[in-house]
């Protein structure tokens, strides 16, 4: 065959490690879904995580001002829960950001080099990483 073409794939799609000389292929990437925590308090404590743990947010919301607030998540693979707090951050982080990290898409550690997320303790980071790994990576194979 000289030629396949196969749309909407998982970027984490085990396709090209099946080819016989995946250095041929022809990649592009492209965004088909976003997603925007509303009411970051409900989505933190609506998932699972795949690491127990325990860590404060300080969110950062020009959008949605109501976010803006310090968050105490705990969670881990049986639930979560999530509370306001007056605690001092372990992370400082606005709701944008925070949502790309929260399907698994990216890590805290990633958003940081880039400048878009800052460590307050020592080893949060770390922690957050392996709290909201995924072993899939998101993806949305659907047009609206």
């Amino acid at each position: 065959m000289s030629r396949i073409d196969a749309s909407k794939r998982p970027v984490d799609d085990p396709l090209p490690w099946m080819l016989e000389d995946p250095r041929r292929l022809h990649q592009s990437l492209r965004d088909d879904l976003w997603l925007r925590m509303v009411v970051v308090k409900d989505a933190l404590s609506e998932r699972s995580y795949d690491y127990e743990g325990r860590l404060v947010f300080e969110i950062k919301d020009r959008f949605c001002p109501w976010n803006e607030n310090s968050y105490e998540l705990e969670g881990g693979p049986q639930g979560s829960s999530c509370v306001l707090t007056s605690k001092s951050p372990d992370i400082s982080i606005s709701a944008a950001d925070l949502s790309s990290a929260y399907l698994g898409g990216t890590t805290f550690t990633a958003l940081a080099r880039a400048e878009r997320a800052h460590e307050n303790r020592q080893g949060s980071f770390a922690l957050a990483d392996n709290m909201f790994r995924t072993d899939l990576q998101p993806w949305w194979p659907n047009e609206f």
